[in-house]
């Protein structure tokens, strides 16, 4: 019932009244953080404590490349959090990366749409077969770009004063060359620490029994 009613909002948001698309995405934002509300009463103190490490790690990662625009690590180093130790933490790992990150580049409203598209990278990984490393890749290629239709809708319903289909479109190609450097970005990061930082977690989890929810 719940998507139903955001499909619906998102067909009005159509026309000229983005005031109904502001409040079906927003709705699905505040819903997805209830949620994670939840995942918070089943951690341990371990899995706190290795959550606020590795957002902290990912988050202050981006901000060296912050001078080229959707080029940054922070997406691979949640997309092998979410693989090691499946989709609880990946989430809040990925959801507290954004919030830690834009302590240093600048908090804003988008914030909360990163902290959703962040955290599921890391939910959706948590899927992902860890010898199968083309299935990795081609994940880190499309959540990139994913990544930047997201939040086009931020963009769309925060900017664009008449939202109709040739709006909406314009918003989509004039993103389109930053968000698939997002994605060749993450297959390159990947390519350089999934070997590593997969074996350093992996002994972190085997070291304090931490359990992965997949």
């Amino acid at each position: 019932m719940t998507y139903v009613a955001i499909f619906l909002l998102l067909l009005m948001g159509t026309t000229k009244n983005q005031v109904f698309i502001f409040i079906g995405l927003s709705y699905l934002v505040f819903y997805i953080f209830i949620k994670v509300k939840k995942m918070f009463n089943d951690l341990s103190v371990e899995e706190v404590v290795l959550i606020s490490i590795l957002s902290s790690i990912a988050g202050v990662t981006r901000v060296p490349f912050s001078s080229i625009p959707s080029f940054q690590p922070t997406t691979s180093i949640i997309i092998i959090v979410g693989i090691v130790y499946g989709r609880k933490i990946g989430f809040i790992t990925g959801a507290i990366s954004a919030l830690v990150s834009n302590m240093f580049l600048g908090q804003g409203p988008w914030t909360p749409w990163q902290m959703v598209a962040w955290g599921m990278c890391g939910y959706v990984a948590s899927y992902l077969n860890v010898k199968n490393k083309h299935t990795i890749y081609i994940y880190g290629l499309v959540s990139g770009i994913l990544f930047g239709w997201f939040m086009n809708l931020w963009h769309i319903i925060g900017f664009v004063e008449v939202i109709n289909m040739h709006s909406i479109l314009l918003s989509y190609v004039s993103s389109f060359a930053f968000d698939v450097t997002h994605g060749v970005g993450n297959v390159i990061f990947l390519g350089f620490l999934m070997p590593t930082l997969y074996k350093f977690l992996n002994r972190i989890k085997v070291k304090y029994n931490i359990l992965a929810v997949s």
